[in-house]
């Protein structure tokens, strides 16, 4: 029995390991937000677009040396959303179509790390009489504790760029 448990253990901590992430490219308008999200193929993600507490993304790599990390800095230009690992940049412009990203996952059961081996790119929408709209439309329930911090993502896209109040 207890061989089988080990077993069990190794194939799972060697399925987890395994995972290459994957990250893809995001289209915008300018003066609108970019939204990358760093998949694991074969991992679920629950309802708030949390991995499972075994993975986790620890940071964004532009160009392959400037690292980003989880930040409730919501007022900088670019940002990694602590909870979930999606990476937000603001206010796109010509600059940040140079630029190409890719994410780093940790196993937090073995330590293994891996960096996406696909990178993804900011590319503008072609049509510039898009009427403003929100990406999601997702109700989501989130419980914290006093003290706390919550971010609130309103992504919404449109041109000229709308403005949130």
């Amino acid at each position: 029995m207890l061989t089988k448990i080990l077993m069990d253990i190794v194939y799972v901590i060697e399925v987890i390991r395994n995972f290459e992430p994957v990250v893809g490219d995001t289209v915008t308008m300018p003066g609108n937000v970019a939204v990358f999200d760093c998949h694991i193929p074969g991992v679920s993600y629950n309802e708030n677009h949390m991995l499972p507490e075994s993975v986790a993304i620890t940071s964004w790599v532009q160009d392959g040396v400037f690292n980003i990390f989880p930040s409730w800095e919501i007022d900088s230009k670019i940002i990694m959303i602590p909870k979930t690992g999606q990476l937000r940049i603001a206010n796109v412009d010509e600059n940040d179509l140079r630029h190409s990203y890719t994410c780093r996952i940790v196993n937090k059961l073995t330590g293994f790390t891996q960096e996406s081996s696909t990178f993804g790119r900011i590319y503008f929408e072609s049509d510039r009489t898009m009427a403003p709209w929100s990406k999601s439309n997702d109700f989501t329930v989130h419980l914290v504790k006093q003290g706390d911090h919550l971010l609130l993502p309103c992504d919404v896209y449109g041109f000229p760029p709308p403005k949130v109040t």
